[in-house]
């Protein structure tokens, strides 16, 4: 269930990304794969559509805030996961499903 979560958690990452560079003019898909292959550091120039080192373009990330966004979000979605699968069980049990076949 977590891997399920992280492929959702990257794939909505990646189509920010994606329209971002399709929005620029670039083929969104083939920039976003070629990023992907790309050593630890580097990116996408958004005027060039090249693959470039942004520490020495200038262009910071703030990880420690990206992190703490993502582990916040995880948990968020943890806790409706949670909520949906109390949620189920209550609709099943026999009370609910005999109350339902009236």
């Amino acid at each position: 269930m977590e891997q399920v979560g992280l492929e959702v958690v990257t794939s909505a990452l990646e189509s920010i990304m994606r329209q971002i560079l399709t929005n620029a003019g670039f083929n969104g898909l083939e920039k976003v794969m070629n990023a992907k292959a790309s050593p630890d550091g580097y990116g996408v120039d958004i005027d060039s559509g090249e693959i470039v080192n942004m520490v020495s373009k200038g262009v910071l990330d703030p990880v420690l805030v990206k992190t703490m966004a993502l582990e916040a979000s995880g948990e968020m979605a943890k806790s409706v996961l949670r909520i949906d699968k109390n949620l189920a069980a209550d609709d099943l049990n026999p009370q609910a499903l005999a109350d339902s076949k009236r």
